[in-house]
């Protein structure tokens, strides 16, 4: 039967139907080693850029599998990819760092992640260091597989055989029993269980010359790096310090971090004086070569300087996320191409002709310096009362003219925003030097701390399928999806979508204008030419983001957090609270989903009679795929490194795909869902609480 069994999974794995997410299914399903080694062999074969989207399952699952991370089938592969792509080292690795929390010291699972982020902080040194280097050989006990061959072959592994006696000899090596193969002469007496574990690949023999070299590469590759402290000698600091030390990336968000998690305690009304005086002082010591993750899609993007007066800090009530704003461009060597194209760049007006001389700059910099470092041991202490923030800004701001070209002005913006983007674009282009750099461009991100952005990166990473769903059966329905870098300890790099509004700031801006405050007047406003189109874009994303909000149970769905972008589609961001977690001790929310009277006005009578049958298609596409939706919770679960990715929040999930209704049920089940939410009197009421407490307009 076992034996049948074996032979399935074959022909599953074999097939052309066969798809990333049912090898999550089966790496989650069977804990077998075998399993799991071939299966990590054929996506990595066949589907490397697959691993880029589902590692984080991935990444759990790992942390399921027994054994030191060397011994696991998963983290080889994830480790072969961290060693080919440029940017996945320092996103496993940050990765790795975000989930150490959330075990004890005690579990082995919190040091196996500070393990894996020290390994991905050592690829990152060798990629730094590979030419100017070489990085110290160890010696590691050679893995059963690498034991078996050297023995029939010679240390040689993989190059003294011919293909068909290396595969005859592999295939035996699968069929001997274990008792064989530990009493050979000279070798170690272990116990079976030890055996066992150790195997790479138990049920299926290695049938072919590349996965001969797959399980070499991934169990030999790992000598090449220095051997580290044990899991006992790590520690937080250490390692993402280690981390920070051997990538620009990493050191540059790990800045950005800093800066947002210390705004939080600044008043409101003088955050955006503190994070400009904090992002000079960024562009003074900007390293060379940072390309973000969360923007590199082809090419690599070199930051080249950040647009400080068009950063700013974003509304929220307990964090300070802020809105960082710079420009980039695919020149790797960024000072010398503005030295040669643009050699007056650097603007001294402040300055008198004294000071312009460079023994004159350096002396003022020294200084400045020892301010600044006087002022941060100020900062500390409870017992000075001085104004830090203003003498700060005043140090910072005599440095950066030294140092830096002069940055934009704002720009006086027009009511439309769909031409927001574009403007800021033209005035930081107009002042800019680089604007003459191949492929330069200016890129935004949000940098956001204080919340658990593996939860967030998951929900991102579901709207991404649902919206590929609906793509291939054709619908009409719309949701925003965008990028997610998880990088520490409740801290992310989110991708942003340019030229949108959140309806407080919608709202609020009528209110200046002395107008009508509803969503109908401002798309009579923004969009006269359009307008129908507009309403379409509207009602299509309206019923997208209230099935999803149903399915997924998005929660503290306020004005702030819902947006409009340029073609008036509708929005939603900050999935603080999803699959049954809401914010406080009881949850106001009620509603399978946010609606207000004030979309239905907006959209018009003939639109909304067209919302159920929209919202029932759009779930039955959904619910012909709900195993792809649910493994990516499920796989994600069993780890324990999301507090609220849970068995019974996943058990939840598919219990509102209703899987055992007739079709006739279903129909009824989705209609009495679209009914309740329209009918919710608590949305109006958590508008209000919004209001009274946040300040968001209603």
């Amino acid at each position: 039967m076992a034996q049948e069994k074996r032979k399935w999974l074959i022909g599953v794995f074999e097939s052309e139907y066969f798809v990333f997410w049912m090898a999550i299914k089966c790496l989650f399903r069977y804990q077998d080693r075998g399993v799991h080694q071939y299966l990590c062999f054929k996506i990595y074969q066949t589907r490397m850029e697959e691993i880029l989207f589902y590692f984080p399952q991935l990444f759990h699952l790992m942390l399921m599998e027994g054994g030191t991370p060397w011994n696991r089938p998963i983290f080889r592969m994830l480790f072969k990819m961290a060693v080919e792509q440029r940017h996945f080292a320092l996103t496993l690795g940050m990765y790795a760092l975000s989930s150490v929390d959330s075990f004890p010291p005690a579990d082995e699972r919190h040091a196996l992640c500070m393990e894996i982020a020290d390994i991905m902080a050592q690829v990152e040194r060798k990629k730094s260091f590979s030419v100017k280097k070489p990085v110290k050989q160890v010696y590691f006990q050679p893995t059963l597989y690498q034991r078996h061959i050297r023995r029939l072959f010679g240390t040689k592994v993989g190059f003294s055989p011919s293909t068909r006696e290396l595969i005859e000899q592999q295939k035996q090596f699968y069929s001997i029993s274990t008792r064989q193969v530990f009493r050979q002469k000279g070798a170690k007496e272990v116990s079976t269980a030890s055996v066992v574990s150790a195997l790479v690949s138990g049920v299926f023999a290695v049938f072919c010359e590349e996965q001969h070299s797959f399980l070499v590469d991934a169990s030999a590759i790992r000598g090449i790096y220095r051997k580290g402290p044990k899991p006992r000698q790590r520690s937080f600091r250490r390692v993402s310090n280690s981390l920070a030390k051997e990538s620009k990336e990493a050191q540059f968000i790990t800045k950005l971090n800093a800066i947002s998690s210390s705004l939080i305690p600044v008043q409101k009304g003088l955050r955006d004086q503190a994070l400009s005086t904090e992002l000079n002082l960024v562009n003074l010591y900007l390293p060379e070569a940072i390309c973000l993750p969360a923007h590199c899609k082809t090419a690599h993007l070199n930051l080249l300087r950040v647009s400080v007066a068009f950063s700013r800090v974003l509304d929220s009530a307990a964090r300070a996320p802020f809105l960082l704003i710079y420009e980039c461009s695919t020149e790797p060597s960024v000072p010398k191409a503005i030295a040669v194209s643009s050699p007056s760049v650097y603007g001294d007006s402040s300055l008198s002709q004294e000071q312009k001389t460079p023994g004159a700059k350096d002396a003022i910099l020294k200084t400045a310096i020892r301010i600044l470092s006087t002022l941060k041991e100020l900062d500390a202490s409870a017992h000075v009362d001085l104004d830090i923030l203003s003498i700060k800004t005043r140090v910072i701001k005599k440095i950066y003219t030294l140092h830096t070209p002069h940055p934009p002005h704002a720009v006086q913006k027009t009511g439309r925003h769909q031409e927001e983007w574009p403007q800021t674009v033209a005035a930081i282009e107009e002042k800019s030097p680089y604007k003459n750099l191949p492929n330069w461009r200016v890129n935004s991100v949000i940098v956001k701390t204080g919340s658990d952005m593996k939860q967030e990166q998951l929900t991102t990473q579901i709207l991404t399928v649902i919206k590929k769903i609906w793509e291939g059966d054709k619908l009409p329905l719309f949701i925003q999806t965008y990028a997610v870098m998880v990088t520490g300890r409740e801290a992310g790099l989110i991708e942003t979508v340019t030229g949108a509004r959140s309806v407080h700031q919608i709202k609020k801006l009528l209110k200046e204008q002395g107008g009508e405050q509803t969503l109908r007047s401002y798309f009579e406003q923004e969009w006269p030419e359009t307008l129908d189109t507009a309403k379409e874009n509207f009602f299509r994303s309206l019923v997208g983001y209230a099935l999803v909000s149903f399915l997924l149970q998005i929660k503290d769905r306020h004005n702030g957090n819902i947006l409009i972008d340029s073609h008036g589609q509708m929005l939603h961001i900050d999935f603080g609270f999803v699959l049954g977690t809401h914010p406080g001790f009881y949850s106001v929310e009620s509603a399978p989903f946010k609606f207000s009277a004030e979309y239905a006005d907006l959209v018009g009578p003939q639109r909304m009679g067209r919302f159920n049958d929209e919202f029932l298609r759009g779930f039955l596409s959904l619910r012909k795929n709900m195993d792809h939706i649910i493994t990516l919770v499920e796989s994600v679960s069993i780890s324990g490194t999301i507090p609220s990715i849970t068995p019974y929040a996943t058990e939840a999930l598919r219990e509102r795909f209703s899987p055992g209704m007739t079709e006739e049920e279903f129909i009824g089940y989705a209609t009495d869902i679209v009914a309740r939410g329209m009918k919710n009197v608590f949305t109006d009421l958590y508008d209000s609480f919004q209001y009274y407490t946040q300040g968001y307009c209603k």
